[in-house]
């Protein structure tokens, strides 16, 4: 396989893919939309890709991806994500709506410009990211899934999916994550018990009238009701990222079988080496081009840091940049991002969750450095108190802690680790040893 049809899709922050090509050497930023109304989606993905388009003749997103993958409950359990997977057919609409909404806005930049300098390779592509298939969580066995063979169940209902969103030739890219969704609650002792704390819904006003005219109710803890709604559906998460087994050779069936279509494999991959192996180690025909890594990026960023070395070798004696240098520069981003968003005038809650996704994006750069956990501690010790603290106080605190030699170290540097001796909290948010 040529360098130039490779692709890494790495997912940093807020599942939003960043794609690197070969002949513009930067990152391409694609898209994510969730949801299930073609109407909507439709309307959404002419947004995505009219953005920035007009100003300066190059759209913000290079691509619009469709998100039929995300199991959670906050996602699927309204029939959007994973849950998607069960009508194929109606993910085929949806495509078709994105397509003719990217394909409007071609045909009005076109004009804009005179008809001059745009061509059919223009208009924004659309992809989607799925798994192999869908089942419900409660009814799921393990063991059993474990004792198939790829083409025995995975394969064909999957195959069944591609064909029928690409049946249209709306999309040419997919992005298969090798396990199956699992939907729904997992069972638990406290799923089996009647009094078990559900999700707090507000009730209507005859449901209103008629509990003011029964006997008093017990005192309902509703925040604390909420809490563990929400560690239920986090716990949830978690479990779809291991319990199924991940099946990676069906994705090169996949692309054995669609070989007009483009493939990246998404699942299980730890490291640039595994990203090289999956590219080069593959048949020359096959049309699998690249890997989609998310976790593993988040967890170790500095052992991705030389992804674009698979694209093009730098002769020009450049070092990679030092973590210091990557901190302060991003402190600087904090900064900005942070003036921007007061300006606009917002209250003191949404600032602090602001600055509490800020402080999470580097809180992993020292992974395997000395100086790394009193690092962390002090971002999570701080990060508590984000009302009082900028982002930037935040980090330039924790890189205090940090000794020079591990600030002085390039970024393409590294500690190799095995990340599941770590010493791992499982968690799915970001301020923790390794997300799971």
């Amino acid at each position: 396989m040529s360098i130039d049809k490779m692709c890494i899709s790495c997912v940093l922050f807020l599942m939003c893919p960043c794609y690197l090509t070969q002949t513009q050497q930067v990152g391409h930023t694609t898209l994510q939309l969730g949801g299930k109304d073609p109407y909507l989606l439709g309307k959404a993905a002419a947004i995505g890709a009219a953005f920035g388009c007009f100003s300066d003749s190059k759209p913000t997103y290079s691509s619009i991806n469709l998100n039929c993958g995300c199991p959670s409950n906050a996602v699927s359990g309204r029939s959007g994500g994973a849950s998607l997977m069960k009508e194929p057919y109606h993910v085929a609409k949806c495509v078709e709506s994105m397509n003719k909404g990217v394909t409007d806005i071609y045909h009005a930049q076109t004009a804009a410009h005179n008809n001059d300098v745009m061509s059919r390779n223009d208009i924004t592509p659309i992809s989607v990211k799925h798994r192999l298939g869908v089942r419900d969580a409660s009814t799921y066995n393990a063991a059993d899934d474990k004792l198939k063979n790829d083409e025995e169940e995975a394969l064909p209902e999957c195959s069944a999916f591609i064909k029928a969103i690409t049946m249209n030739g709306d999309v040419s890219k997919v992005q298969v994550h090798a396990r199956l969704g699992l939907l729904g609650s997992f069972e638990s002792d406290e799923d089996n018990n009647e009094n078990a704390e559900q999700l707090w819904i507000p009730p209507t006003d005859v449901e209103s009238t008629l509990i003011s005219t029964t006997a008093a109710q017990p005192k309902v803890d509703h925040k604390r009701a909420q809490y563990k709604a929400k560690k239920k559906a986090r716990q949830a998460t978690i479990n779809n990222r291991s319990i199924p087994p991940l099946r990676p050779g069906v994705v090169d069936m996949l692309a054995d079988k669609f070989p007009h279509l483009e493939f990246v494999a998404n699942g299980g991959i730890q490291s640039m080496e595994a990203v090289q192996d999956g590219i080069y180690n593959r048949s020359s025909d096959t049309s699998v081009i690249g890997s989609m890594v998310g976790r593993s990026v988040i967890n170790h960023p500095s052992s991705f840091a030389n992804a674009d070395s698979l694209w093009q070798s730098d002769s020009s004696g450049n070092m990679s940049p030092s973590r210091g240098d990557v901190l302060l520069q991003y402190i600087q981003y904090c900064d900005l991002e942070e003036d921007r968003v007061r300006s606009m005038g917002v209250n003191v809650n949404s600032l602090a969750a602001l600055r509490r996704r800020l402080v999470a994006v580097p809180f992993h750069l020292f992974v395997g450095e000395a100086g790394n956990n009193v690092y962390q501690r002090r971002i999570r010790k701080l990060a508590s108190r984000v009302e009082r603290y900028t982002a930037k106080g935040i980090l330039i605190a924790a890189l205090n802690e940090v000794p020079i030699e591990s600030i002085d170290k390039s970024v393409g540097e590294f500690t190799h680790m095995d990340m599941k001796d770590y010493g791992g909290i499982e968690r799915s948010g970001p301020l923790q040893k390794s997300i799971y």
